[in-house]
C-alpha cells in the first residue's frame, strides 16, 4: 500500500533540494567574489542536473553544461569553472561525511564488503588528495601558474602527436591564469564566505537521506536511522563511481542488496530505492531538461563583486 501523502512530502523536500542547491551556487559564486541571483543559480543547478545524469560522461558533462550556460548568462568561463569545482569539492567532502557513518553501519551490521571498504578508502584518498592541492593553489599563488602550464603543455603534447595545433594558446593560457589567479585571491581574502556553501553542502546530503526516509514510509517501511545512512551512502557513491550513466541499474541494485542485507524484506527493499530513484533522479532530470529548452541564454546573470 502506498500512502499519497508521504509521496507529496518526498516531491516537497525534492523542490526544497532544487532551491538549496541553486542557494549552493550562489553561496559558491560569493565565496568567488561573483554576485548571482538565486534564480540563475536555480536555473543553473538545473542545468548542471541535467548535464550531470543524462549523459554518459556524468559529472565532465554537468560542469561542462554549467559553464556554457553560466556563460551565455553573462558570467566569466573561469568562475563558471572554478564555481563547479568548488561546489564538487563541498558537496563530496559533505558525502564523504555520509559514507563514513555509513561504512561504521555496515561494519556494525557485519554487512560490510570488502570491495565497498576499497571503494570508501579510495574516494577519501581522492578527497584528501583534493584538498592537498587546493591548499595549495590558495596558499602558493605561483604553483597556480605552473600546474596550469604544466596541463596546456600536455594538452598540447596530444596536439602534437594527433599532427593538429596546439589546442591552448600562450594568450588564452595567459588569461585563464590571470583570470584563475583572481578567484584564487578573493577566496584567500574572504575564508569565513566558505561556511555558507558548507552548509549546503550538508544540507544536499540531509535533505537526501531525508527524501529516502519519507520515500520508505510511503510504502509503509519505517527505516532505522543507521540503515537508512547505510543505503544512501550506497547508492549514492554507486551513482557517482559505478560504470553505467549515473549509475543506471546498479545504483538500484546496490541500494537493494545494502536494504536487504540490513534486515528490511527484499520487495520493499525493491520498492523503495526504485521509488526513491524515481524521485531523486528520474525527475530531477526531466526537470533539467526542461529548464535548459524554457529558459533562452541571456548575458546579465551575474557580476562581479
Amino acid at each position: 500500500t502506498v500512502h499519497p501523502g508521504w509521496l507529496v512530502a518526498a516531491l516537497g523536500l525534492q523542490v526544497i533540494f532544487t532551491l538549496n542547491q541553486g542557494a549552493f551556487y550562489q553561496a559558491v559564486f560569493r565565496l568567488l567574489d561573483t554576485s548571482v541571483s538565486l534564480g540563475t543559480a536555480v536555473w543553473l543547478a538545473l542545468v548542471m542536473a541535467f548535464g550531470s545524469l543524462a549523459t554518459p560522461m556524468g559529472t565532465t558533462a554537468g560542469m561542462a553544461f554549467f559553464v556554457v550556460a553560466a556563460r551565455d548568462r553573462g558570467l566569466s568561463s573561469s568562475r563558471a569553472f572554478m564555481a563547479s569545482l568548488s561546489y564538487y569539492f563541498f558537496d563530496y567532502a559533505a558525502l564523504l561525511v555520509v559514507l563514513v557513518t555509513g561504512l561504521v553501519t555496515l561494519l556494525a551490521q557485519r554487512g560490510l564488503q570488502p570491495s565497498q571498504l576499497t571503494a570508501v578508502v579510495v574516494f577519501a584518498a581522492m578527497m584528501a588528495g583534493g584538498t592537498g592541492l587546493a591548499i595549495r593553489l590558495i596558499a602558493v599563488p605561483t604553483a597556480l601558474s605552473r600546474w596550469m602550464a604544466r596541463m596546456a603543455g600536455a594538452v598540447n603534447w596530444v596536439s602534437r602527436r594527433l599532427r593538429r595545433p596546439p589546442a591552448v594558446s600562450r594568450e588564452r593560457l595567459t588569461r585563464w591564469v590571470r583570470e584563475v589567479q583572481d578567484v584564487v585571491a578573493a577566496v584567500r581574502s574572504r575564508p569565513r564566505h566558505a561556511i555558507r556553501p558548507a552548509l549546503h553542502a550538508l544540507g544536499v546530503q540531509a535533505i537526501g537521506i531525508s527524501t529516502l526516509s519519507v520515500v520508505f514510509r510511503a510504502i509503509g517501511e519505517v527505516l532505522p536511522p543507521g540503515v537508512l545512512v547505510a543505503g544512501y551512502a550506497v547508492g549514492t557513491f554507486l551513482m557517482i563511481f559505478s560504470i553505467t550513466p549515473s549509475g543506471v541499474g546498479v545504483t538500484e541494485g546496490g541500494m537493494i542488496v545494502t536494504f536487504t542485507s540490513l534486515g528490511v524484506p527484499l520487495e520493499r527493499a525493491v520498492a523503495g530505492a526504485l521509488l526513491f530513484r524515481l524521485v531523486a533522479f528520474w525527475l530531477p532530470m526531466v526537470a533539467g531538461f526542461l529548464s535548459l529548452h524554457a529558459y533562452p541564454a541571456r548575458a546579465g546573470g551575474g557580476s562581479s563583486a
